[in-house]
């Protein structure tokens, strides 16, 4: 039976903590075994990128799910990124989690 496409738009080779969130979560999805993964990996401002190369042992499974386009339309999108970036994509979309880190007040909505 053929697997859902599932395709990931983050931050995930950068050293920020976007990218490190990206990771944890994608692992997660890929570990489901539940979909066919596929990553676009995003900048994250002017944020290092090279951190799956970087920790191969840990983390180069994730260069076997990276594309470096979309020619097709994914049965579930997913975009990790501030809410202003959000782009609708798939066929089916998660709902936008939006955090708002100030201080030490953290307010978390779904939009």
């Amino acid at each position: 039976m053929k697997k859902p496409l599932f395709v990931i738009s983050c931050p995930i080779e950068t050293y920020s903590g976007y990218g490190a969130r990206a990771r944890d979560l994608v692992k997660a999805i890929i570990e489901t075994e539940k979909y066919d993964v596929k990553i676009l990996s995003q900048p994250w401002g002017n944020t290092k990128w090279g951190f799956i190369d970087d920790h191969e042992k840990e983390w180069g499974f994730l260069n076997n799910h990276l594309i470096s386009n979309l020619n097709t339309k994914p049965d579930v999108w997913m975009q990790i990124t501030v809410p202003n970036e959000f782009q609708p994509v798939g066929k089916q979309l998660l709902k936008l989690l939006k955090l708002q880190v100030n201080g030490p007040k953290v307010v978390i909505e779904w939009i």
